[in-house]
């Protein structure tokens, strides 16, 4: 099963969540925030976020999703199918998923090493799904697959912190 989405909707709604998130981190929490999600360094690693305080150092990866109504987090395993790239959730080695719903504005913070952890083990669980990227002329760019995994499950199996912005 795909869907199919523009290649420029998955950019403004990553830019969202990554505007969003930055925000909250820096007003609400008091933390520095670097943005390098365009650092080759970092994409290599899967991190789009630093965000630091006197306390310490933080490395994060950020998903954004429209979905919410869904009840489901899709985590990807596969980021590029042409490509063979794997998803974030098998290879990021940010310290912390933050996975943002844009409406309602609503982040969900998971330790990304216990989530993977978990994930390796329970992944065959989950319904896969595929979703297809476009150009705005609508020529299919890229593939990728993940799980659709229910929020319950994940917050009652791995721990989620849920805040709304």
């Amino acid at each position: 099963m795909y869907n199919s989405y523009t290649f420029s909707d998955s950019m403004t709604v990553g830019k969202q969540a990554t505007t969003d998130v930055t925000q909250y981190l820096e007003r609400v929490k008091g933390y520095k925030v670097e943005n390098v999600e365009d650092v080759p360094e970092y994409q290599k690693k899967d991190i789009d976020l630093i965000a630091r305080t006197s306390a310490g150092t933080m490395t994060i990866e950020v998903k954004g999703d429209r979905y919410y109504k869904t009840g489901n987090y899709f985590l990807e395993t596969v980021s590029n199918r042409n490509k063979e790239t794997l998803g974030c959730i098998l290879y990021s080695e940010a310290d912390f998923l933050f996975y943002y719903f844009v409406e309602p504005k609503e982040l969900h913070i998971v330790d990304m090493k216990k989530l993977q952890h978990w994930f390796k083990r329970n992944s065959h669980r989950f319904k896969e799904r595929y979703v297809r990227t476009k150009s705005t002329d609508g020529k299919i760019l890229y593939s990728s697959e993940g799980k659709l995994v229910p929020r319950a499950i994940l917050a009652k199996e791995v721990g989620v912190t849920v805040r709304r912005l």
